[in-house]
């Protein structure tokens, strides 16, 4: 049972290859950088990616970074989507399972079970878009010149 569980999260895993980008950044998202030379991080939105600077927007002033002086660059935008689609299948997924019971004939079943999922879609999206987090946009190499990020995706 382990090794299916294991096999489940390996197989759901993305990896992403150190020094690339894991997604290309849309111009205007919110981005925070982070700097090799200093360790400071830099929040502004992005501009421009080229294969020698990275160019993004710091409080109406646009900088244009080494590519070789970036760390790592995160976007800080994160769709309600997934939290949606989560909500909705769990929500919906219990009704089917036990709205059965309660309802006068089954023929009212994908109805409760729709309308389930609708709620459940709201709370999830409300809940996600509660949570602030950030997504790897680009992973520099290591000294060794290789790097390993997992990210498990829904």
């Amino acid at each position: 049972m382990r090794a299916v569980i294991a096999l489940l999260a390996l197989l759901m895993s993305a990896g992403t290859a150190a020094g690339q980008a894991a997604r290309a950044p849309r111009s205007g998202e919110a981005v925070v950088v982070k700097q090799t030379t200093s360790g400071e991080e830099l929040r502004g939105r992005f501009v421009a990616l080229s294969p020698e600077t990275l160019s993004i927007l710091v409080k109406g002033r646009r900088v244009d970074l080494p590519i070789e002086t970036v760390l790592r660059v995160d976007a800080t935008h994160d769709s309600v989507v997934n939290g949606a689609a989560i909500g909705a299948a769990v929500l919906g997924g219990l009704c089917l399972l036990n709205c059965g019971q309660g309802l006068n004939s089954l023929d009212d079943l994908p109805k409760a079970a729709l309308a389930s999922a609708g709620w459940g879609a709201l709370f999830g999206a409300l809940v996600d878009a509660r949570i602030s987090g950030r997504t790897p946009v680009y992973v520099k190499a290591g000294p060794s010149g290789s790097a390993l990020q997992i990210a498990i995706r829904f």
